[in-house]
């Protein structure tokens, strides 16, 4: 799998912002006595408030110890500026992403150093 175009941090000119294809990719891994089918849930938040929340998302390891997983979005709404974080959990365990912040409109964009 090739990952591209990787958003860290968005810099808009208006909101609510419309990300065209938003995907979140994640990989489980399981201990060999954990159960090969588990219930996981995916929360996707823009500070304190829930944008998305699935709790019925099945992980099926098979055989294996390691699974992977991707949803995708076909149209994602940031409705205003704040930090974006995906959490992906499996029981009592849960692991948040790194912060993507999506700053207010007008915020300059860095320079990049060549």
């Amino acid at each position: 799998m090739s990952v591209i175009k990787i958003h860290e941090q968005f810099y808009p000119g208006g909101y609510p912002l419309l990300i065209p294809r938003f995907t979140v990719f994640s990989m489980y891994q399981r201990a060999p006595e954990d159960p090969p089918v588990v219930q996981a849930r995916l929360v996707i938040a823009l500070d304190n408030e829930t944008l998305f929340e699935k709790e019925d998302v099945e992980v099926n390891f098979g055989a294996g110890l390691t699974h992977r997983s991707i949803v995708q979005f076909e149209g994602f709404v940031l409705p205003r500026a704040g930090n974006l974080r995906v959490r992906v959990g499996v029981g009592d365990q849960s692991i948040e992403s790194y912060v993507m912040p999506a700053f207010p409109v007008g915020t300059p964009v860095p320079q990049q150093i060549a």
